[in-house]
This record gives structure tokens, sequence and C-alpha cells, in this order.
């Protein structure tokens, strides 16, 4: 059975225009490949449907967009086969401090993180995904790149990790983060009277007639 170990994320064509949903509003910049926080940390280029939305961010707000940190948290992962060609995976999550060990069968540990989650209620669906492999990279190897729908909006989500595997948990966890995050925006809009009409960043607010 294999089992890795993951850690919490910390806080810490290209085109200006933006879908009606989309959370985060493309900055416009004559250079929008290089003029990123991770091109400028790892040399490497972001996907080019990523680029609108990070150009001319600072760090700590590329973080906090993308690899947005929260109460959930990946702990021990782990598989093994079964007899119908799949994979039994074991998850070990910590949900508002509460920590949890639940199961579920698929034929990838992406699809397997995204039927736990969805256990509890946290609908991710993967519109497109991007990997960068960076070897010489000396802290991570890998770097996924996860545009995420679910209910409420469309968010891109980052991950990184020694391995294509755990880049890749690690960029769900964060949207997973981003949807809980986007959840309590929307109650405490419903309790103050305030229609929430903008990002998770970036907050746009009217107040109910």
């Amino acid at each position: 059975m294999s089992t890795h170990r993951f850690s919490s994320p910390t806080s810490h064509t290209t085109t200006t225009a933006s879908r009606p949903n989309s959370p985060i509003a493309p900055a416009a910049t004559p250079n929008l490949r290089d003029n990123n926080p991770f091109t400028e940390r790892t040399r490497y280029p972001l996907p080019i449907e990523l680029c609108p939305f990070a150009a001319g961010m600072s760090e700590d707000k590329f973080d906090r967009t993308f690899r947005t940190p929260g109460s959930i948290m990946l702990g021990a992962f782990g598989s093994q086969p079964t007899s119908r060609g799949r994979s039994q995976y074991i998850a070990t999550l910590t949900i508002d401090g509460t920590m949890c060990c639940t199961t579920a069968e698929a034929t990838g540990p992406i699809q397997a993180l995204c039927y736990i989650l969805d256990s509890f209620d946290i609908r991710l669906d993967i519109k497109t995904f991007r990997q960068r492999k960076m070897p010489d990279n000396p802290h991570h190897q890998y770097a996924t790149f996860l545009e995420i729908e679910n209910r409420y909006f469309t968010h891109w989500s980052i991950g990184y990790g020694t391995t294509s595997e755990e880049a890749s948990l690690s960029a769900l966890i964060a949207a997973a983060n981003q949807y809980r995050q986007h959840q309590t925006t929307l109650r405490t809009s419903a309790s103050t009277g305030i229609t929430y009409t903008g990002s998770l960043d970036d907050t746009k607010e009217r107040r109910a007639a």
C-alpha cells in the first residue's frame, strides 16, 4: 500500500477578458507570461489561461488567491489495488479541527479525492488541468494548476509537490478551502443583509434594499 503525507498550503492567445462569473478580474499588462510571482520565483511560465488573472499580483496576494489556506488539511493519503482494476484510496483529512479517515474507490488519486471531498458536501468539478514539471527546482519538482467550477464560482488553484500526485492533491485542497471561504462569505452576506457580487479576494458588496 502506497502512502504519502501532505502539508497544508501556507498563507503566505493571451486576453484581458474574463468570464462573467470569474472571481478575479484579469490585470492588463503587456507581458502577461512573465509578470507574475510564480514565474519570478521559479523561472517557469504559468499556463497561458492563468496569466491574465495573476499578472501584477504581489507574492502575498498570489498565495492567498491561488493557494488558499483554510480549515481543510490533507494528512496521509494512500491506496491499494482492488480486484476490479481500480484502487481503494484512504485519506486522513482534518476539517475544522476534526480529524477523520475516509475511503473511496476510484481510477486515480485526483478522482478519489474529489469523491472524498464530495462526501463532505464540497463539490469540485475540474474544468482545466495543467501541470508543470520543474526538475531543477530545489523545493518542488511539480506544480499543478486547476481551474475549478462548483455551484458558486469558477476559480484557479495551485498546488506544489515533489511528485505529480502530491502537487495535484495539494491544488485540490486549496480549491476546497476556496470553496469553504466562499460559503462563509455567502453566509455572512445573508446574515448582514449584504448581497455578495464579487470575488473571493476582492469583494464587491451592495446592501439589500
